[in-house]
């Protein structure tokens, strides 16, 4: 359960402290996702996303043709 939120180790923990075994059928009960390998490509994929998205913040794009067209400076709000 690496990478969980504290919300879902803190279930966790309890589950342990009371002796309730983490099976599939017990965690699906309460909500719980359930670690594989497909998950952690989804997330390191969004995180991917996230950090492009992120790295694109505050940009400003200029425009040739608004350049051309006597718009200056070109910029692009649009894009």
């Amino acid at each position: 359960f690496e990478g969980a939120n504290q919300k879902v180790k803190a279930r966790i923990q309890l589950l342990l402290k009371k002796n309730i075994p983490l099976t599939v059928e017990n965690l699906r009960k309460i909500d719980i996702p359930i670690p594989s390998a497909s998950e952690g490509q989804r997330r390191l994929a969004l995180q991917h996303v996230d950090d492009l998205i992120s790295m694109s913040d505050g940009q400003i794009w200029f425009d040739e043709k608004l350049e051309t067209a006597g718009q200056l400076p070109p910029m692009d709000p649009q894009r």
